[in-house]
């Protein structure tokens, strides 16, 4: 702008004629140092407010102190000001050709102006998009870790879209996920246009996407104004534009991820829909792998309950021992605190504390009288055993230690490495207090079940010994407030449910 005047303020002192840059409102700029009189200053207001709207060559010289010339300055075609050139009335510059002179000369002028209005408004586009597009790569970067792993939620999806609608600068962004609670979601621009029922909103954006067609032939609909579609038009929201892409991974489809914005003014670009489309396409890949990963649990969760089947299958004497085990473990669990990965690696440790006694012979576990030294130390064997078993398996990696010195004795006089106090891993040291409770209420072979208070009366003498005396008065507690009355079966919910 800056040379562009220089240039004007250069013609002015070699040649009879000022010149002004207006718009429809406005002078801004202005060639002459000393200010014109109000009602010329008005008159070229008024002039260049007709050439910008005209969009055309003009010129007025009939009754006016001055001949007033002016041209649009136009940028991609369309006038974004006015070039005005004037000179007095009667000047001997003057003369019949002086208008076809001064049309020639403003619009080279007016042309020069546009190109480089264009050149410095594309500069500033290019550098917009490359802003834009950073802060894009930027948001790619840091959330396709989060949609790529296992631990990708609806809290993570949440979290991704807001980043989305920040970067792409839209109004509102949804996910709609039928069938998957949390997953679907409506986040609205803090200063937008408020959206009182978002789920109708949804719903009804949804409904106005075609079911078939070219339009999504490429799994993506466009709506540049909602105004063409009479279903979104009857929603009574100011106009808005739309983008919808399909979440899905190979054949399945999981639902949209959709965006509007109220700015008529623009229109999406392809980095906006390209931008979208991979954030869609990894969300249906996430999807995917969670599905897949929870089957995969599912099939986990059987085959640990087949395998503690067969434990009780050859020990018919503690059938069910395993689950109430696991059950008693669980309230602790949450007595004591734990975290979820704790719960965790608990829940396995417990049903499966006794794996070992796979190994062990039947005629050893029913027996119905005392067992030789040599039978005790086989059955001892069996904590070592179900670690082996179970080492493999990398999902219980967390779990093992529980499995393995859930037999040790707080004072040290336990196995297999007689641990002593807090030297014995935590999970092992609530399992012992559940073990030890559940194989007191329970008939064995060699002798009948105890009562729960003669339980209660066994387990107090032999905290600080044989249990650990923080973790007795907890479970104490939980029994004394009605939990667990030793008569639950079946496995815990955890692994009951298909999660």
């Amino acid at each position: 702008m800056e040379r562009f005047q220089n240039l004007l303020k250069s013609l002015s002192r070699i040649s009879p004629v000022d010149f002004v840059i207006g718009d429809r409102e406005e002078i801004l700029f202005s060639t002459r140092s000393r200010s014109e009189d109000k009602g010329f200053h008005a008159s070229l207001r008024r002039f260049s407010a007709r050439v910008f709207e005209e969009n055309a060559f003009r010129g007025e010289a009939n009754g006016l102190p001055y001949a007033l010339y002016g041209a649009p300055i136009r940028c991609a075609d369309l006038p974004v000001a006015a070039l005005i050139g004037y000179q007095k009335n009667g000047h001997p510059s003057h003369h019949a050709g002086g208008r076809k002179e001064m049309e020639d000369l403003l619009a080279a002028l007016a042309s020069l102006f546009g190109d480089w209005t264009s050149a410095q408004k594309e500069r500033d586009d290019m550098a917009e998009q490359l802003a834009q597009s950073f802060e894009a790569i930027s948001l790619y970067a840091r959330i396709t870790p989060q949609i790529t792993s296992f631990g990708f939620s609806g809290t993570t999806l949440a979290a991704l879209t807001e980043d989305l609608l920040e970067t792409i600068g839209g109004d509102v962004i949804f996910t709609s996920l039928p069938g998957r609670s949390g997953y679907s979601r409506c986040f609205e621009r803090k200063d937008g246009v408020s959206i009182l029922d978002r789920d109708r909103f949804i719903e009804t954006l949804l409904k106005g996407v075609p079911e078939d067609g070219d339009v999504l032939k490429d799994d993506y609909f466009i709506v540049n104004d909602s105004r063409s579609v009479p279903l979104y038009d009857a929603l009574g929201l100011p106009p808005f534009r739309l983008i919808v892409i399909r979440i899905q991974h190979q054949s399945d489809t999981y639902g949209w991820l959709g965006m509007a914005s109220f700015n008529l003014k623009e229109i999406f670009r392809y980095s906006d829909l390209r931008m979208l489309a991979s954030v869609a396409k990894q969300i249906g890949v996430a999807l995917t792998n969670i599905d897949l990963y929870r089957e995969l649990e599912q099939f986990f969760v059987n085959v640990v309950k087949s395998l503690v089947y067969t434990i009780e299958a050859k020990d018919v004497y503690t059938r069910g021992h395993s689950e109430r085990v696991s059950h008693y473990c669980m309230l602790m669990a949450d007595r004591l605190g734990l975290g979820k990965e704790e719960k965790r690696s608990l829940l396995w440790a417990s049903i499966l504390h006794d794996m070992g006694k796979i190994g062990i012979p039947e005629r050893m576990l029913n027996k119905p009288g005392r067992l030789t030294e040599e039978e005790y130390e086989q059955i001892k064997m069996h904590v070592e055993k179900g670690y082996n078993i179970l080492k493999p398996l990398k999902p219980l990696a967390q779990s093992l230690d529980g499995i393995l010195y859930h037999h040790e004795h707080y004072d040290g006089k336990g196995y297999p490495k007689g641990l002593k106090g807090t030297d014995i891993p935590l999970l092992a040291r609530i399992i012992a207090v559940a073990d030890t409770y559940d194989a007191i209420t329970s008939d064995r072979s060699y002798r009948s079940r105890k009562t729960r208070e003669k339980a209660l009366t066994v387990m107090a003498e032999i905290a600080g010994s044989q249990l650990d005396p923080e973790i007795v008065p907890a479970f104490l507690a939980i029994l004394r407030e009605g939990a667990g009355t030793g008569t639950e079966s079946g496995f815990p919910k955890e692994m009951q449910e298909d999660k």
